[in-house]
């Protein structure tokens, strides 16, 4: 067993994605549209983590799961070059699209950056 360095960890790593097919957003000119969803950094998961809480007018602060998808798919969704797709300015917009596209994609986005609660088991049949 090796345990890990810190230039070890540090070093830098291309992020991990993962290339969804998005059928609906086909066209005649691309009739097989894909996005790429890309792995979170840890800042990115605090950040986005944050984002989901808001104070309210009595200045307590709550839990606001509004625009959680497409808060997720605006850090999570790059070009071919690993550029971010969209801006947190974008939110709005992206959240009115397609919901079964953004779940989907989001879903994936959850997945590869470790925001997936645990399943339950599945109980074994007798």
């Amino acid at each position: 067993m090796t345990f890990l360095k810190r230039a070890d960890i540090l070093r830098h790593r291309p992020p991990r994605f993962e290339d969804v097919p998005v059928p609906e957003m086909a066209s005649e000119q691309d009739p097989k549209p894909m996005a790429r969803i890309q792995a979170l950094t840890a800042t990115a998961v605090d950040w986005f983590l944050g984002s989901l809480y808001v104070e309210g007018p009595d200045g307590k602060t709550r839990y606001n799961r509004q625009d959680y998808s497409a808060k997720l798919l605006t850090l999570a969704w790059v070009d071919e070059k690993g550029q971010l797709v969209f801006q947190e300015s974008d939110v709005v917009a992206l959240g009115a699209q397609d919901s079964a596209m953004v779940q989907r994609l989001a879903i994936v986005a959850e997945r590869l950056s470790g925001l997936q609660a645990k399943q339950p088991e599945t109980e074994a049949k007798n």
